[in-house]
């Protein structure tokens, strides 16, 4: 790994300024690119009054946008969102003609998207995905096997499906997706001002996050790359890696590098004169895993080491839980950490707050349903200039269930109104800030009706994101970014969703069925808090290559 990231400097710097600008790297994720950019800074900036010139660093996705982005007159690369309202709109499409064996839901869309981009990444074409189907299911009894006809028809379904998402990129301003940008580059070859690619990634099937035998493809016949470099370790190298790559980037040649420091060393629990060599370290949990690494670095500190927080890194297989636990574990033990890697969006308080207003749009508003969102921290509501406490909801919802009130959030105001006036012992002020609740409670379902009423989808989703930039409450200074950086993640996708039914397909849908939608979409984000510039790196396996 020493000798990978130390190719992988001097592949960066290697040149004129003229020549490093022309040049691009591909690495698996924005952590990787972080890392190796500081790796860069390290090694180039260390004297005083120096200067370095840093080459294009991307990931996939933004290499691609990056090649889109050069294209003369082309259309824009549409993104995952807009992708999956083009493939449902052609999965209803296609059900007119070739009713499929199963329920259509939103995340099933989803994995037929990823079924589809999958085939075209292998290199497969629609017709043949078709052809190999037939031709294996050919002999199968269809009054007799119930299995084969349902395949037939499922192959049927996803053959339309495919071609009418196919011919709806077709349409003027529509947008072009990742396989149409591939035949528009290799058509217009001068349109990428590159010239030497270092793709410091691997294949898919060695990283989820590599590249596919299309991409290899693309590199391997664009006319205007004058080097290609693939940097990967022995381990990948050997792993079949090799064979897979000679068949899309043929006569490549093999440039073994031998890393020229020492290898690091292992350090163990001394295990004691007469004891078994064997030295096993096991943990409670991952909690108590990140405790002792605390632990140990703390003792080093103590030692005498001067070695700097930044040298250090904490590297694990995947992020998560480690990123949440870092937070607590490494704050509580005066650890200074950094991060780059993303979290999953659906795990913030905002997303909560979203699924709290989604279950009162979509039902109309039980009991239940409104005063938890009418009791979410993240809203400020208030009448006539007076906020709206929690003693003020649960007095209001004990009313409620005293008065075994069923009626709608629209008629609340009239259903506690006798239910005050027939108190034992009245309390004027404290019967206002109830009535005060029952108008809040019913003002935020009003708003959010037109999630169920609307005429488009866009209508829908709006009342949905409306209410919650009416109501939100500002920040605090502890958490200000984290909750900022969330909110507008959230706001974000709720309104490229809007905005994607808007453009493609903007017919009302099913209350239940949208909120399905959203929840799978929210699902799919991540968003990248702030966490640190100075301390211990924590790194997945993939970026601390």
């Amino acid at each position: 790994l020493a000798a990978l990231r130390a190719t992988l400097i001097a592949a960066a710097i290697d040149g004129t300024p003229a020549e490093i600008r022309r040049r691009a790297l591909i690495l698996p994720s924005r952590a990787a690119i972080e890392l190796l950019r500081r790796g860069i800074e390290d090694t180039c900036l260390s004297a005083p009054g120096a200067a370095v010139v840093l080459p294009v660093m991307l990931t996939r996705d933004d290499w691609l946008a990056n090649l889109c982005a050069g294209l003369p007159d082309a259309p824009a690369l549409i993104g995952r969102i807009e992708r999956e309202v083009l493939f449902d709109r052609a999965a209803r499409t296609a059900a007119l003609d070739a009713p499929p064996p199963f329920e259509v839901r939103p995340g099933l869309i989803a994995a037929m998207l990823d079924f589809y981009d999958e085939l075209r990444r292998r290199g497969r074409t629609v017709a043949r995905f078709a052809d190999v189907l037939a031709n294996e299911l050919a002999g199968a009894d269809r009054d007799d096997d119930r299995g084969s006809d349902a395949l037939m028809r499922q192959t049927a379904f996803l053959t339309r499906v495919f071609n009418e998402y196919e011919r709806s990129l077709l349409r003027p301003a529509a947008g072009i997706d990742e396989h149409l940008l591939r035949q528009r580059v290799l058509a217009n070859p001068d349109s990428w001002p590159v010239d030497h690619i270092v793709v410091a990634v691997a294949d898919h099937p060695s990283d989820p996050r590599g590249l596919w035998p299309a991409d290899f493809d693309l590199l391997g016949r664009l006319p205007a790359l004058r080097r290609l470099d693939v940097v990967v370790t022995d381990d990948t190298h050997d792993a079949g890696f090799r064979e897979r790559i000679d068949r899309e980037v043929p006569e490549l040649e093999d440039t073994r590098i031998v890393a020229e420091r020492a290898l690091p060393s292992l350090l163990v629990p001394d295990a004691g004169s007469g004891a078994d060599e064997r030295v096993c370290v096991d943990y409670r949990d991952r909690e108590e895993e990140v405790r002792e690494v605390a632990r140990v670095i703390r003792a080093r500190a103590a030692d005498g080491d001067r070695a700097p927080l930044s040298k250090t890194a904490i590297v694990f297989q995947r992020p998560l839980p480690y990123l949440y636990l870092a937070q607590q574990v490494l704050g509580e033990a005066g650890v200074a950490y950094q991060a780059f890697d993303t979290l999953p969006l659906s795990a913030e308080p905002w997303a909560a707050l979203l699924d709290l207003a989604l279950t009162v749009a979509r039902t109309g508003g039980t009991r239940d349903s409104v005063l938890a969102l009418v009791r979410s921290p993240l809203l400020h509501l208030e009448q006539d200039g007076e906020s709206v406490t929690l003693v003020d909801v649960a007095r209001f919802d004990r009313l409620l269930i005293e008065g075994r009130v069923t009626s709608l959030p629209s008629d609340y105001v009239e259903a506690v109104s006798p239910l005050l006036a027939s108190a034992r012992t009245p309390d004027p002020v404290a019967d206002a800030r109830v009535v005060r609740a029952a108008r809040v409670a019913a003002d935020l379902a009003r708003r959010l009706a037109p999630f169920r009423e609307s005429a488009t989808a866009g209508a829908q989703i709006d009342a949905v994101s409306s209410c919650l930039r009416r109501f939100e409450r500002r920040p605090t200074a502890a958490d200000r970014d984290r909750h900022l950086r969330a909110r507008g993640a959230v706001l974000a996708s709720l309104d490229r969703l809007a905005e994607a039914y808007r453009r493609y397909d903007n017919t009302p849908r099913d209350p239940d069925v949208l909120s399905a939608t959203i929840h799978h979409w929210i699902e799919r984000q991540t968003f990248t808090p702030r966490r640190g510039s100075t301390g211990v790196h924590l790194v997945d396996a993939v970026a601390a290559r």
